[in-house]
């Protein structure tokens, strides 16, 4: 009878213990001693250690515990809603649609045919040279854009390129409200104002991010911006980005983070826009230094919501 009630007590106990361990997985599972281990002993039986503690328990009790202490799934990941990766033979025009148009004071005419932009190689290509123009200004280049082909609120917007050295080389991927067209707002992904190092306080080792604001679609009214001062960049290709959330947009150059904007942040569907610009009162004039042709390199461009 006393032996009974020993096994009994011990039971009880084992029992007990099991419980305990079984109520505190979610805690087992983060707890620093380390990752609970499974040793089978013989039929019926097994052995869990937790660092330098061990329990016997049977086959039930066992799976009973190990399914509780599964690792919580990982968080789902971004999803994808658009993505160029350049490795056909000529642009898609279901994706992209060019335009015609001078932008912003600059010195070149965007082409609105596409004949200054190509695939080939495993890149988009956007060229700029000097040649006659509709406009009869100095130089030809190239925009495309996603307009009325696709749209986004929010989320992750990249793009992995090798932009051109030269001054008043002006490469950019930045983003318009699809509703309106133009802007305000305005949010410029990556904005680099190509000039050979040292020739000018913003050069090609410098790029940017920046929110406009002001009357929609109608006029602009104030701006806020974000730099890094980096490597060359006109030197190999690079992935910039902006994470794009309600009230936020993170700055991102090969992957690290580099800025933040918090105040006017918008909150519209836009479209991307991707273009090499020859010209500005912000980054100057092409001289006769510039190379022609000035040739942009996109490997891809991926947006996630």
């Amino acid at each position: 009878m006393r032996r009974l009630l020993a096994l009994a007590l011990v039971y009880a106990v084992l029992l007990v213990l099991v419980l305990a361990v079984v109520a505190t997985a979610a805690e087992v599972r983060h707890a620093a001693v380390g990752t609970p281990t499974f040793d089978r002993l013989a039929e019926g039986s097994w052995r869990i250690t937790v660092g330098a503690t061990s329990l016997t328990l049977t086959s039930v009790e066992a799976k009973t515990l190990a399914d509780r202490i599964k690792p919580d799934p990982p968080p789902p990941g971004p999803v994808p809603t658009f993505a160029e990766e350049c490795n056909g033979t000529q642009i898609d025009q279901s994706k992209w649609v060019s335009e015609w148009g001078v932008y912003y004071g600059t010195d070149a005419d965007f082409m609105g045919d596409m004949r200054q932009i190509s695939m080939g190689g495993g890149n988009c290509t956007i060229t700029a040279e000097k040649k006659l123009t509709p406009s009869g200004r100095a130089w030809a280049s190239g925009l495309m854009s996603t307009h009325n082909r696709f749209s986004q609120a929010y989320g992750r917007f990249e793009i992995r390129a090798k932009v051109p050295k030269g001054k008043g080389m002006w490469p950019a991927f930045w983003l318009l409200p699809q509703s309106t067209r133009h802007g305000p707002p305005e949010i410029d992904v990556m904005e680099i104002w190509a000039n050979p190092i040292g020739t000018t306080p913003i050069d090609a080792s410098s790029t940017s991010i920046a929110v406009h604001s002001g009357n929609p679609g109608v006029s602009y009214a104030g701006m806020e911006s974000r730099w890094y001062k980096g490597p060359d960049f006109t030197l190999d290709f690079h992935t910039y980005a902006v994470d794009w959330r309600p009230g936020s947009i993170t700055m991102f150059v090969d992957g690290i983070e580099r800025g933040k904007i918090t105040s006017n942040v918008p909150s519209v569907p836009m479209y991307l826009i991707v273009n090499l610009a020859v010209g500005s009162t912000w980054g100057g004039r092409p001289d006769a230094t510039t190379p022609s042709p000035s040739r942009m390199l996109i490997d891809w461009m991926r947006v996630y919501a």
